[in-house]
């Protein structure tokens, strides 16, 4: 079975029958499944939640942050609920990321009305939000924040 230069299995030639005549699996595929779920228990992935800090601007009433994220391999993706339904919230950082960023990262800010506030930045365990206003009165009551990042080695 041949193996390319990233550690890659090639499948048998696709005219290999899968099966044998008593319909057990043909080693040849055995050979490269057993390979594939190696390769697939190496990945190095987690996934978990955390509760972000949310700063730096002007927070009445009850706001709340949570955040989703997952690590594959070095990278990092979050998201980030941000509830105003019960205050304001005029922030400007989220902190306490779940890993610190080596070098900088991007986000995105989308309110609960579909509307985008456009891009943020990540520096170290810091997100730089764009300007948001998220009120219980209108239509922007709330807001995801998602991004991704470089782990720090």
């Amino acid at each position: 079975m041949a193996s390319s230069s990233t550690g890659i299995v090639a499948p048998p030639p696709i005219r290999t029958p899968l099966l044998n005549s008593d319909n057990t699996l043909a080693s040849s595929w055995a050979q490269w499944f057993t390979a594939l779920i190696k390769i697939i228990n190496a990945v190095d992935f987690e996934s978990g939640t955390w509760i972000p800090n949310i700063s730096d601007g002007i927070i009445t009433g009850m706001v709340t942050a949570t955040g989703t994220w997952s690590k594959l391999g070095d990278q990092i993706f979050f998201q980030v609920f941000i509830d105003a339904t019960a205050g304001t919230f005029n922030g400007f950082h989220i902190s306490n990321l779940p890993f610190p960023a080596s070098g900088h990262g991007t986000c995105t800010v989308v309110t609960s009305a579909n509307v985008s506030l456009g891009s943020g930045s990540i520096q170290g365990s810091i997100v730089t939000l764009p300007p948001m206003n998220l009120s219980p009165a209108g239509p922007n009551n709330s807001a995801i924040v998602s991004g991704s990042y470089t782990l720090q080695a």
